[in-house]
């Protein structure tokens, strides 16, 4: 329904949305992917080679992925041509759960939160 309403609006731009497995079974999310125009993966870019396999048809751009992947799946995007790209977290924005650029003051246990 989101992206119907959103295609009223605009119709010139694709759609995608940032699919995360939590250990599911990945071939789950299919349903999902297919009605956006590109797949997008969260930290599950290392899948597309099978996942072009099962479903050629799809375009997938990972989403979300984390800094010392960057290489590898750079790799991936050049190499095949339905791989779009990698949006790299790389925590600069936050304190996010890349986990780069933590800090703790002294005498703080580490990952105990803040506030």
């Amino acid at each position: 329904m989101l992206i119907e309403a959103l295609k009223k609006m605009d119709n010139t731009r694709p759609v995608t949305s940032a699919v995360v497995e939590n250990g599911k079974d990945w071939t789950i999310m299919d349903s999902l992917m297919a009605v956006h125009d590109v797949a997008g993966y969260n930290y599950h870019l290392y899948s597309a080679l099978d996942d072009h396999k099962r479903v050629p048809e799809r375009m997938i751009v990972q989403t979300e992925s984390y800094p010392k992947d960057a290489f590898v799946n750079w790799k991936l995007t050049q190499d095949n041509s339905y791989v779009l790209g990698d949006f790299v977290w790389t925590a600069i924005d936050y304190l996010g759960e890349a986990g780069i650029g933590r800090y703790y003051y002294s005498g703080e246990t580490p990952g105990r939160k803040l506030g």
